[in-house]
C-alpha cells in the first residue's frame, strides 16, 4: 500500500491533473481477507469434524473342518469330555461369527 501511495504522489507531482485512484488496492485487500475468511472458515470445520473410529480386525483364519464329538447320553462319563469338547470349541470361541453357528444350527 506504501508503494501505491508513493506511485500516486509521484504522479500527482508530474500532473497536477492526476486523481489518484486507489480502488484496485481496496480490491485486492478485500480479495485477500475473503481469502484468509474462508480459510479461518475452513480451519474451523476441519477442528470440530469428529475423526471415525477405524476398528481393525485381525486376519481370519481358515481352519481345516473339526470334527466334533457326540453325545448320545448312554454313558454318563462321556458327558463331562463332550461338554468341555464342545464349550472349547464352539461356545467359547469368539472367531465363530454369527454366519458360521446359523449355518452350524442348520446343518
Amino acid at each position: 500500500m506504501d508503494t501505491l501511495v508513493q506511485i500516486n504522489e509521484l504522479e500527482c507531482a508530474a500532473d497536477p491533473t492526476f486523481v489518484p485512484d486507489f480502488k484496485p488496492a481496496q480490491a485486492l485487500l478485500d480479495l485477500i481477507g475473503a481469502i484468509q475468511y474462508q480459510g479461518k472458515l475452513l480451519s474451523e470445520y476441519e477442528s470440530n469434524q469428529v475423526m471415525p473410529e477405524t476398528k481393525v480386525s485381525p486376519p481370519r483364519v481358515f481352519l481345516p473342518a473339526l470334527e466334533l464329538p457326540t453325545f448320545n447320553g448312554t454313558n454318563p462319563w462321556e458327558w463331562e469330555v463332550f461338554f468341555v469338547t464342545y464349550k472349547s470349541m464352539i461356545h467359547d470361541n469368539n472367531d465363530l461369527t454369527n454366519e458360521i453357528i446359523r449355518r452350524f444350527n442348520i446343518w
